[in-house]
């Protein structure tokens, strides 16, 4: 009864303190990507698809959580197991050898399970970016598709990208049955045989060989529980790579940090000016070529032009989210380039 009192308080501290960590884990690793986003390069931004950082923000962080549950689970069933074993290792050593050359086979099967479940995550993270994608593009144009019917195209998309994922998730499953289930009869087998070792063949008591019987089945099912706590982080791995890669983007598509000789103290009391300015895109040619505009101090002005005109650049340019490719622009005096852009942004209404 003690025991098991002791084993109860245990468990139940192990999993508040994980329950704790996991719940911050997710708030900290959300809210630090969250505001990498806006620390991001406008453009860079712009290169980016929308359901690619909505999958990261949404779907992959909970399995990144999930994987720290399992790897603490793994550490607590490792330390079990150890004990388990550790008993039996000093009583027979010998036998705990010859147990261990007879279960090498299955570690070597277990490698290879490992092994296809993270090539399988990976891929099930690549396809849960790409239906994402898809479908956050096909709700904000739901209008246009159902207007020109446009919608079956879309439709065939979703269909292909969720039935790869359909396919990948089911082999995931296959995978974690067989590691949950199919080793089962070969620790029961192993069992046998050392009850039929010792009392068939040497003559034992039976009675004897129930307190080591206990503790090897005991270390056998916790080394099973081990090898699914860590086929669960593998199942994770995509998600994990997911946050890694999208760290170092983001990291290298922000926004370059003002210098401190720029002039802080932002007045649009004075016109503002584009000089033979330019811009172009990564990913297209020229939006814009040479454009020359003054705008004066208190006056309204509106842009007008067919789609495509470079409306939406030229007022990009002017509140400092892009930067010309050529040319300049004014404020006064005072060039763009010399100015913290987010004192513009800071004064900006759109």
């Amino acid at each position: 009864v003690f025991f098991f009192i002791l084993r109860s308080m245990f468990l139940v501290g192990q999993t508040s303190l994980v329950g704790k960590i996991m719940a911050d884990l997710l708030v900290n690793l959300r809210c630090k990507i969250a505001e990498k986003i806006f620390q991001m390069d406008y453009q860079a931004f712009l290169d980016k698809s929308s359901g690619y950082l909505n999958n990261a923000l949404i779907v992959e962080f909970q399995k990144v959580v999930f994987s720290f549950k399992m790897f603490s689970s793994l550490m607590v069933t490792i330390l079990v197991t150890g004990m388990y074993i550790s008993i039996p290792l000093f009583l027979h050593p010998v036998l705990v050898l010859v147990l261990t050359c007879i279960g090498f086979p299955l570690f070597l099967i277990i490698k290879g399970i490992n092994s296809l479940t993270r090539v399988y995550s990976l891929r099930m993270s690549d396809n849960s970016a790409g239906l994402q994608n898809i479908l956050i593009q096909a709700l904000n144009n739901f209008k246009y598709l159902k207007a020109t019917e446009g919608h079956p195209n879309v439709l065939k998309q979703i269909y292909s990208q969720s039935k790869m994922l359909g396919k990948v998730q089911y082999r995931t499953y296959i995978l974690g049955a067989i590691t949950e289930f199919g080793f089962e009869p070969f620790v029961i087998l192993i069992i046998s045989g050392v009850v039929f070792y010792n009392v068939g063949l040497q003559g034992q008591d039976i009675i004897e060989n129930i307190f080591l019987l206990f503790l090897l089945l005991n270390a056998m099912k916790q080394m099973l529980a081990a090898q699914g706590n860590f086929r669960k982080i593998l199942s994770s791995w995509g998600s994990i790579e997911v946050l890694k890669t999208l760290e170092l983007e983001l990291e290298r598509s922000k926004e370059k940090a003002p210098s401190q000789s720029m002039v802080h103290d932002v007045s649009f009391d004075q016109p503002i000016r584009y000089e033979n300015v330019s811009f172009g895109y990564n990913n297209g040619g020229e939006i814009l070529r040479d454009i020359n505009i003054e705008i004066p101090h208190n006056s309204t002005v509106a842009f007008v032009g067919e789609s495509g005109a470079g409306k939406t650049t030229l007022v990009n340019l002017l509140i400092g989210l892009l930067r010309p490719t050529e040319g300049r622009i004014y404020i006064g005096d005072i060039a763009y380039q010399d100015i913290d852009p987010n004192q513009i942004r800071k004064k900006v209404g759109y």
